[in-house]
């Protein structure tokens, strides 16, 4: 019966569930994604990139997920650009701030 509409008593399609499943991390909270990149940053040997920041938490390297993710973090100083003075440059990493440990350690207290 793949292939095929299946319609109600009423002649609407009926909701027909596939053979595929789809699991998608929930990112709803800023919080996980937050702890998440900065013990990354924090156990990287040096500063890392965007792309190695978002495939950390299982996203792409796309614009959107930067800004969504990566960026509020850089805003409320959490992480720092190595070249700050340009953005966007391909050689730009970010490094964990003073303040991102300081939380990095909070959430870990809360934790225990």
């Amino acid at each position: 019966m793949d292939g095929l509409l299946i319609l109600d008593p009423d002649g609407r399609v009926a909701d027909v569930e596939g053979k595929t499943l789809e699991f998608k991390r929930d990112l709803s909270s800023p919080e996980r994604p937050l702890r998440t990149i900065v013990a990354f940053v924090n156990s990287a040997a040096g500063p890392c990139s965007r792309a190695d920041l978002l495939t950390t938490i299982g996203l792409s390297d796309a614009y959107g997920n930067y800004r969504r993710h990566l960026l509020p973090l850089v805003e409320q100083g959490y992480l720092a650009r190595t070249i700050p003075d340009k953005p966007n440059s391909r050689f730009q990493r970010y490094r964990l701030t003073d303040a991102g440990r300081a939380h990095l350690d909070a959430v870990a207290g809360d934790a225990e």
